[in-house]
């Protein structure tokens, strides 16, 4: 009979806990949250991202000369777009 008891007495003793837990005072919450009424109305809103971060070129080129010496002027501008054989003279 003594080794029965260890075994009934732990469920007995966790209902006993559980039991006792039920009862005192339920809490009673927050207080509620006041409400804001606003008419809707439509305007243009500015959209911007504020991040850091590295910004890499999808494609890189590197502009040569078909011929040997130094480069004494460049006619194109820098971010323009060019096609193989053409000459752009800058605005001076």
């Amino acid at each position: 009979m003594t080794k029965q008891f260890p075994r009934l007495a732990a469920p007995a003793l966790a209902a006993l806990l559980l039991a006792s837990g039920c009862g005192g005072k339920r809490p009673t919450g927050a207080p509620p949250v006041p409400v804001v009424v606003a008419r809707a109305e439509s305007r243009t809103v500015p959209y911007a991202i504020e991040a850091s971060g590295t910004v890499e070129p999808i494609q890189t080129v590197a502009v040569l000369p078909q011929v040997g010496g130094v480069l004494t002027r460049v006619t194109f501008r820098e971010g323009a777009e060019v096609e193989a054989g053409q000459v752009q003279h800058p605005p001076c």
